[in-house]
C-alpha cells in the first residue's frame, strides 16, 4: 500500500477525517447546546428600548425553548418546543394564544433535543431564592457547572402561584423603572397543574435575569389559559419535578 508522504495530501486527509468525525458526533446529538440571548432586561426597564429586536418565527433551530416580553410590553412570551405561547391582558383578564409571528425586545432561548430524567423536589418552596437554591443543588448533583447558563423545567401541582403579564398603555411612550412596575398586571393560580420554564445564569443579571437573581421563570397552566412571569409560589414537597437538559 502506498503511503501518503506529501504534506498537502496528509493535511487534506486529516481534514477529511475530522469532518467525518464532527458529522458523526453531530448525528449522535453530542454537539454542545448553548443559551442564546437577544437584547437585555436593563435596556428595556431602564432605557425604555421597547421595540422588538427579534421575531420568533425567524429563529433557526429545532426543539426551541425560550421566554421574554412582547414588544412594547404588550404581553409575555413562552416558547415551548417550537410553539410560541403569547399571554396578554384584555379587559382585566388574562388571555393566552399561539402566535408565532410576535416580536420581543429581549429573548433568552435554547435548543433542547432531550431532557434528562425528572427529579422530584421534596422540599417546601415559598420563595424564588429557595427555588434558585434548589435548582443549583440539583444541577450540581447531576454534574452540571453553575458557571454556564442553562434552561430548566418544572412540572406538577402548585398550591399557589402569583405571576404577572406586562400591559403597558399603548399611548404611553415614556418608560422608566417606575412605569415598568406599574405596567404589570398580577394574576393568581390556586391548586393547578402547571409547567414552568426557566433559565439560570450567574453571568446575566440585567440581561435575562433581574438584578439580585440568577433565574428568570415563566409559568403556564395545564389548560393553557393562564401564562406569565413567575413572581411568587407555594409548592409543597413532592408536588413538582425538575427537568434539566440531557448532557
Amino acid at each position: 500500500m502506498k503511503r501518503i508522504t506529501h504534506p498537502s495530501l496528509f493535511i487534506k486527509s486529516m481534514r477529511a477525517i475530522i469532518i467525518l468525525l464532527v458529522l458523526g458526533f453531530s448525528s449522535l446529538g453530542l454537539s454542545a447546546q448553548s443559551v442564546q440571548v437577544i437584547g437585555a432586561v436593563k435596556q428595556v426597564k431602564q432605557l425604555g428600548r421597547l421595540a422588538g429586536k427579534v421575531q420568533l418565527d425567524t429563529l433557526t433551530g429545532k426543539n426551541l425553548y425560550g421566554l421574554g416580553p412582547v414588544a412594547y410590553l404588550q404581553g409575555e412570551i413562552l416558547l415551548w418546543n417550537d410553539t410560541t405561547y403569547v399571554s396578554q391582558v384584555s379587559k382585566g383578564k388574562n388571555i393566552v394564544g399561539i402566535i408565532p409571528v410576535i416580536q420581543a425586545p429581549f429573548l433568552v432561548y435554547a435548543s433542547v433535543a432531550e431532557w434528562g430524567s425528572r427529579q422530584v423536589l421534596d422540599q417546601t418552596i415559598t420563595t424564588l431564592p429557595q427555588l434558585q437554591q434548589i435548582i443549583e443543588q440539583k444541577a450540581v448533583a447531576t454534574g452540571r457547572s453553575l458557571d454556564e447558563p442553562f434552561p430548566f423545567t418544572l412540572k406538577g401541582k402548585a398550591q399557589k402561584i402569583i405571576y404577572h403579564v406586562m400591559d403597558k398603555p399603548e399611548a404611553q411612550s415614556e418608560h422608566n423603572p417606575k412605569l415598568h412596575q406599574q405596567a404589570k398586571r398580577f394574576f393568581t393560580l390556586v391548586d393547578e397543574e402547571v409547567t414552568l420554564l426557566g433559565f439560570y445564569s450567574r453571568q446575566h443579571e440585567g440581561v435575562f435575569t433581574h438584578h439580585g437573581s440568577f433565574i428568570h421563570v415563566h409559568v403556564i397552566n395545564q389548560a393553557r389559559t393562564n401564562m406569565g412571569h413567575l413572581d411568587e409560589l407555594n409548592i409543597q414537597p413532592g408536588e413538582l419535578s425538575l427537568g434539566l437538559p440531557l448532557q
